[in-house]
């Protein structure tokens, strides 16, 4: 396989970026495989589940290439359970805000302001 040749030969530094170009690659190329796509992302966020900017691609991603939205908000609702900055959650809920009042509905849109409310009281409790 290509990629695992790759990423023996690559640097460590690299493995990160190497996957998610391949990854992107799966997603984007009619014969590529959404399910592989999913699966390289899904390995690189449980191994490093505190990048934010893995699961930003990997969000991006899902909404240009995969045909779910389901799917993408349920990366949205995990997304926003990882314990990382304000600052970077912050990101999330813009992003899943945006989402939701382009793909949603109102209800959609609720559930989102909600769980920001709650990270922004969880923060004032700390």
């Amino acid at each position: 396989n290509l990629v695992q040749e790759a990423i023996r030969i690559l640097p460590k530094r690299k493995h990160v970026r190497t996957l998610m170009e391949f990854a992107r690659y799966e997603y984007s190329k009619k014969e590529g495989s959404v399910e592989r796509a999913r699966t390289v992302c899904e390995g690189l966020v449980s191994t490093y589940p505190k990048r934010s900017d893995i699961w930003h691609q990997y969000i991006d991603a899902e909404q240009k290439y995969g045909k779910d939205l389901s799917k993408v908000r349920k990366l949205f609702e995990r997304a926003v359970t990882l314990k990382i900055s304000a600052k970077k959650m912050k990101t999330f809920f813009k992003k899943w805000l945006t989402f939701e009042t382009e793909h949603g509905d109102e209800t959609a849109v609720e559930t989102v302001k909600s769980k920001a409310r709650e990270f922004v009281e969880s923060l004032s409790n700390r």
